[in-house]
């Protein structure tokens, strides 16, 4: 396909899913592709789980599913000499939604380690497409040092420091985050998932599917064992392995029926969807927290949850989100903004026992939000922290203490 014709899945005409030629079925049409993954966006909106979540906002794991979608087709539809770029640039764009974007690099190291042109022109397309990763996360980097510059830890692209205040090495701080992640997905729920990465590899061996197929769909299913994050645990990096075994399944049945199911499908999650947005539609998040950030005066240092970091971001700002009680009074923050829907979930139980008998023993309420909103209620607190008891201080629980 170097001069410009349609790629194939294998770089030839035998490229095989579930023992069907490809090629001659036209798959390969890169109009096809392209109408494919204006479907694929769209999907990944309407049917991101997340929306769901208690705080009602669309976050970002949606787009990591669709930049994964456009590195995968940029290799079944760009042509050879632009396939490093288009590729780099979906996997860029990939880590850059979510850390477990980085998903999609590994996938396209292995499809062009693999193909069997010449190993040079292979390699230097493999180089084109990690110099556009680079390129892409390369701003990004620079932001987070700047982060960094002002006390705020901002790890791999996340919005919000999980560890933060502490002098662990890189590698404590990823075996620190590996545990945390295993307490919200515990091993005996990650059965499913390595039961599923044992099935599709049995299955794509048995019925010869192209390794094209077969590796995007191992890799994401393995990174639901592997890589407990939120995106894995709502099952938005799957959605590509969804539609594809749907599509593979649909060959097999009338146009009619699989139009019919396919609409009454997508109807229902466009309906649910559309029903949250405009239930939550006021969800301002600026207008929701002004109440209790324009109390803060210049200088102030404040302890609060990631949703109220992004108006305090001049702020010295401890984030205590994935902290215990503990963390907070060592930090001594001058306000500590408490409540709104994040600190109700079952995950935040522990910080949530000891952090509201402290504010209410030992902090001075300054100022409310409007419990209207569909983020919930805040209040700033000022804590007296040298009213604080000693031996009561020693007693909150910090991040990283064996229960």
């Amino acid at each position: 396909d170097s001069d410009g014709k349609s790629p194939q899945l294998e770089g030839g005409n035998s490229s095989r899913l579930g023992g069907g030629d490809l090629s001659r079925s036209g798959i390969a049409n890169p109009k096809l592709w392209l109408g494919a993954l204006l479907l694929w966006l769209a999907l990944s909106i309407t049917m991101d789980p997340t929306l769901w979540k208690s705080h009602r906002t669309i976050r970002f794991e949606s787009l990591t599913a669709f930049c994964f979608a456009l590195t995968w087709v940029s290799w079944l539809a760009v042509p050879w000499r632009w396939r490093g770029l288009a590729m780099g640039l979906g996997a860029g764009l990939a880590f850059l939604s979510h850390p477990a974007g980085a998903l999609a690099s590994g996938v396209t190291g292995f499809l062009f380690l693999t193909d069997p042109k010449p190993l040079a022109t292979r390699l230097r397309q493999l180089g084109l497409a990690a110099l556009t990763v680079v390129l892409c996360i390369l701003p990004w980097a620079l932001y987070l040092l700047g982060d960094r510059e002002a006390d705020f830890v901002n790890f791999l692209g996340q919005n919000a420091p999980h560890l933060d205040g502490r002098d662990h090495g890189l590698l404590e701080q990823m075996a620190l985050e590996r545990q945390r992640y295993l307490a919200y997905f515990p091993l005996p729920y990650l059965a499913f998932p390595l039961l599923a990465t044992v099935v599709t590899l049995l299955a794509g061996l048995r019925f010869r599917v192209s390794r094209v197929v077969l590796v995007p769909a191992l890799t994401l299913i393995l990174g639901l064992s592997l890589l407990p994050n939120k995106s894995e645990l709502y099952l938005t990096l799957l959605m590509p392995f969804v539609y594809l075994m749907a599509a593979t399944l649909a060959q097999r049945y009338p146009r009619r029926w699989v139009a019919a199911l396919g609409g009454l499908w997508l109807a229902f999650y466009v309906a649910a969807d559309f029903t949250l947005l405009k239930r939550h539609r006021s969800c301002d998040l600026n207008a929701w927290s002004a109440a209790v950030v324009d109390p803060i005066a210049d200088g102030d240092s404040v302890a609060g949850s990631y949703l109220t970091w992004f108006a305090l971001k001049d702020h010295e700002y401890v984030e205590y989100t994935r902290q215990r009680a503990g963390d907070v009074y060592d930090r001594r923050p001058t306000f500590v903004i408490w409540g709104g829907s994040i600190t109700v979930q079952e995950n935040f139980k522990r910080l949530r026992e000891e952090m509201e008998p402290l504010l209410a023993q030992y902090g001075e309420q300054v100022a409310a939000t409007d419990s209207s909103s569909c983020y919930g209620k805040l209040t700033l607190f000022r804590p007296h922290w040298d009213a604080i008891p000693a031996d009561f201080a020693e007693s909150l629980e910090r991040y990283g203490d064996q229960e």
